[in-house]
């Protein structure tokens, strides 16, 4: 949990033990939250980390920036973690604005790379739990749960209304989804077929989703 930036802050007794059991002195704040604990991309470093870089610099709090960005706490974590790995356009615009700093170039490049799907779109990153992360439009998305493990597919014609809908059910609450990514697809037959082949390519690791069949959701 620590790696994965769930525990944000360990006690200063956790940070001795690791460091003791690793056979190296506990470095400052700064250290701790470094490059070498961020979970970086094939072409470099990742949108979290600059993020983490940027806000550190600036010597910005998570609370603070949320409440310059108009983003939840959760969301940030989430982002610096590496669990929203490829956040929406607007998202980054957002934390750039409150940050005032640009993403660099060769960030923003590896995060439309790593999002872009050939020849359907760009697969987007979001917070569920978060109505200001919530997409608009038509498209097919997914949950995951805090292992990251798909555990529902779904399609729809309003994606920020037929999520927002899931808000009701008893599964709709962390560690069962913790985050979620969805596609935009105008095309309504285009999604059930990517829906279907999803739900069937999953089988039961979509734990939320009834068996291999095509259900008929908000269109």
């Amino acid at each position: 949990m620590i790696e994965e930036g769930r525990i944000q802050e360990p006690r200063e007794e956790t940070r001795r033990r690791l460091s003791e059991a690793l056979g190296k002195k506990p470095g400052p704040e700064r250290a701790r939250n470094s490059r070498e604990s961020q979970p970086s991309g094939p072409d470099g470093p990742g949108f979290g980390e600059w993020l983490r870089e940027a806000r550190q610099t600036r010597d910005l709090t998570v609370r603070e920036l949320a409440d310059k960005s108009g983003l939840s706490q959760v969301a940030i974590y989430k982002i610096e973690a590496g669990q929203i790995a490829n956040p929406r356009q607007s998202t980054r615009l957002q934390l750039s604005k409150a940050l005032g700093e640009k993403v660099p170039v060769e960030i923003e490049a590896a995060t439309e790379k790593a999002a872009e799907i050939a020849g359907l779109g760009s697969l987007q990153d979001f917070d569920p739990h978060d109505d200001n992360e919530l997409p608009e439009g038509a498209g097919v998305y997914v949950f995951y749960d805090i292992s990251r493990r798909p555990v529902y597919v779904g399609k729809t014609g309003d994606l920020r209304g037929r999520i927002r809908q899931h808000r009701v059910k008893f599964w709709f609450r962390p560690p069962v989804v913790e985050t979620a990514s969805y596609v935009a697809i105008p095309d309504k037959e285009l999604r059930r077929q990517v829906e279907s082949i999803l739900i069937k390519f999953l089988k039961d690791n979509a734990i939320l989703n009834v068996k291999g069949v095509t259900r008929e959701d908000s269109e």
